[in-house]
Parts: C-alpha cells; structure tokens; sequence
C-alpha cells in the first residue's frame, strides 16, 4: 500500500519492526524500500526465524520468497 507516497516516513523515534518467518516457511529476503524505489536489503530469514529492527526514513519494508511463505509482521512505538 506504499506506492501512492511520495516522500520517505519520519517519526519522532524509530519504530521497531518484528519479522518472523513461518516455521514451516523457506528462506526470506527481506529489507527496506525507499521513495526512489530503492531495494535495500537487510539478509535472510530462514524457517521459525524471527528478527527485530528499527526503522526510520523509509516508504516501506519487502519480504520476498522464491515459492511460498508466511512471514509475520508487528510495529512497536518507542519511546
């Protein structure tokens, strides 16, 4: 639901984005994307991995796949 933005997301302070991948799920490569469309991939997650990060100054967040699987998403605020 990103595409209509044109400018990157600032907040007061990072949000903290949880993933996790389904533990029946494959490898996913997952990152940030910028206003100028961007790809800015962070690593992989492999099957029941999960990972926490702050962002900060993007139009979205990708996660990609090469065949099918569930990837969990949460925002947390900080403080």
């Amino acid at each position: 639901g990103s595409d209509g933005l044109t400018q990157n997301i600032s907040f007061p302070a990072p949000l903290v984005l949880h993933i996790r991948n389904d533990v029946f799920g494959e490898q996913v490569t997952f990152g940030t994307l910028s206003i100028d469309g961007t790809r800015n991939t962070i690593g992989t997650l492999e099957a029941g991995e999960c990972v926490s990060m702050p962002v900060q100054n993007i139009k979205g967040v990708f996660a990609t796949c090469a065949l099918d699987s569930s990837v969990c998403c949460a925002i947390e605020m900080t403080h």
